[in-house]
């Protein structure tokens, strides 16, 4: 969907809870081709994080369509991590490295699984007849990535 001055206007004052400075605002359409950019624009920005403080360490679902697997995965927007999953923009090359070399029905080990992100677009890779088992040492992630796995693996 197009951005227009009314779309920019209250993204203003629902994420950062202000008014724009001044009319300029107006100008700004052309720079975002859908309200998915300008989404991107306003949570990526320092005053997003210092206006939500708090409020923005919670998990939502991110789209996995980025990485070219159907699907979501819990993130937290208040780390780098999260943040770069939920924009599509984590480890790009990583991911087209697995999806150049999985198959259906190969196994995976995925140590230092993290959030699971690697290990749920292998399970796409490899399927139903394939294996992936996923490792991760730090117990914050773990919760993480099972509530990630129980979702998807």
């Amino acid at each position: 969907m197009a951005v227009d001055a009314d779309s920019i206007l209250w993204a203003y004052r629902l994420f950062l809870e202000r008014e724009p400075e001044n009319q300029n605002y107006r100008d700004m359409t052309p720079n975002f081709v859908d309200r998915k950019a300008l989404r991107k624009w306003i949570m990526t920005s320092a005053e997003y994080l210092l206006v939500n403080g708090e409020a923005s360490k919670f998990q939502v679902l991110a789209q996995l369509e980025p990485y070219g697997v159907s699907g979501r995965i819990f993130v937290n927007l208040s780390d780098s991590i999260g943040l770069g999953v939920a924009l599509g923009t984590y480890e790009r090359e990583e991911i087209e490295f697995l999806k150049a070399y999985l198959r259906p029905g190969h196994s995976i080990v995925d140590l230092g699984g993290n959030i699971g992100l690697f290990s749920i677009i292998a399970s796409s890779l490899v399927g139903p007849t394939g294996k992936v088992y996923p490792f991760e040492a730090l117990s914050k992630c773990r919760s993480e990535d099972k509530l990630n796995r129980m979702n998807r693996l």
